[in-house]
């Protein structure tokens, strides 16, 4: 067994290969065994899923036709462990899929599974090789090849959104190849699992639509990022098409939804979603819950949420009087960020109602320390 050592030496070695990959444009080795061996993946997928007792439905565009030339990124939404493997046996391509788990994988079958089926692994904790897997992704494409990207960039086991925030990468990438993105939205029901699969979407033609607002556009690839205002018309490119692709896997979610029909709400538990993030972490086990915190999409606005909760709670913790109704309050506000004018409310209203003029931080700290002692 390898240690935590000698995994994350590794793990740098495979980086500055990817790197190099970059820099020097060199071919992508085995990709014709890979190609003609995808029928054999299939069935081999097929075979671990009858063994594990898993089922499929797959919905819609399930007999897509990719068109001649093009290179497509097939953007799949995320909900556990076995979503890649599902999806993996219903696309008839070979695909190289952005995964974050070189660490879970390496030195082990599922490694060399993974590379059989073609991958490139992101350290998702490091900014350059975010760049460095971003342009490989590129270079995939752009030599013909086909990707995957599971856009939430980690499972999505919240309680009421029905697709996280995705990362600007698929389509960036595929703007900056002329590629197309294939969306394809996945839910899972204990061992039963339902696929939905979208239509073709060309980013690029976003992009030229709003080319309107730069007078001397000639494309995506020609905006330098180094020009204030370039730079600006081609991060409102990403956040517009960026928004279309999620939205396009929320909608085919919800048909995944409306096809399984009405469920009566006094037959969901109370402890339902609770039992449902311990059945996909079981689903793994060993596997840190951390990595997929680290891997979140973080808007400005969740960040100020979490921000402000943070602050909450230290409020709370000094004087939980301040607050009328305590703990059924304060639970109501954590769970509702729609609330957040509120909290910056009853903060200014606090501030300003303090009998002392220290800062809160020395506040915070002798009350600290009174419990200390």
């Amino acid at each position: 067994m390898l240690t935590k050592e000698q995994i994350e030496k590794d793990f740098q070695d495979y980086k500055e290969q990817k790197k190099e990959i970059v820099l020097n444009d060199l071919p992508i080795k085995n990709h014709l065994f890979r190609k003609i061996t995808r029928p054999v993946q299939r069935k081999a997928l097929l075979a671990q899923r009858i063994i594990k007792g898993q089922t499929v439905d797959v919905y819609g565009n399930k007999d897509y036709k990719i068109p001649k030339g093009r290179s497509v990124t097939f953007v799949v939404s995320h909900i556990g462990k076995f979503d890649y493997e599902i999806v993996n046996e219903q696309i008839k391509e070979q695909f190289y899929v952005m995964a974050s788990d070189y660490r879970n994988m390496h030195g082990n079958m599922n490694e060399t599974m993974m590379e059989w089926f073609g991958v490139w692994y992101v350290d998702e904790l490091s900014k350059e090789d975010r760049f460095y897997t971003g342009e490989v992704n590129k270079k995939t494409l752009r030599d013909g090849y086909h990707t995957m990207v599971l856009s939430e960039g980690t499972w999505n086991i919240s309680e009421n959104e029905i697709i996280y925030d995705t990362h600007f990468g698929a389509v960036d990438g595929a703007m900056s190849t002329n590629s197309l993105i294939l969306p394809i939205s996945i839910e899972q029901y204990d061992k039963h699992f339902v696929v939905n699969f979208g239509e073709f979407f060309d980013p690029t033609v976003v992009a030229n639509d709003l080319s309107c607002y730069w007078e001397s556009y000639k494309g995506y690839l020609e905006l330098d990022d180094k020009n204030p205002l370039e730079s600006e018309l081609k991060l409102l490119i990403k956040f517009v098409t960026n928004k279309m692709m999620r939205d396009m896997l929320a909608s085919l979610k919800y048909e995944i939804w409306e096809k399984k029909g009405i469920e009566c709400r006094k037959g969901i538990p109370k402890d339902y979603w609770k039992n449902f993030v311990q059945e996909r972490v079981n689903e793994w086990p060993g596997y840190s819950m951390q990595e997929q915190i680290d891997s979140v999409v973080l808007t400005k606005e969740k960040e100020l949420h979490q921000c402000v909760l943070k602050d909450m709670e230290k409020y709370y913790e000094m004087d939980p009087w301040f607050f009328k109704t305590t703990n059924e309050r304060y639970a109501n506000y954590l769970n509702v960020s729609e609330h957040i004018e509120e909290y910056v409310k009853e903060l200014e209203n606090y501030r300003a109602n303090l009998k002392e003029d220290k800062p809160i931080s020395e506040r915070l700290e002798e009350y600290k320390q009174r419990k200390l002692k």
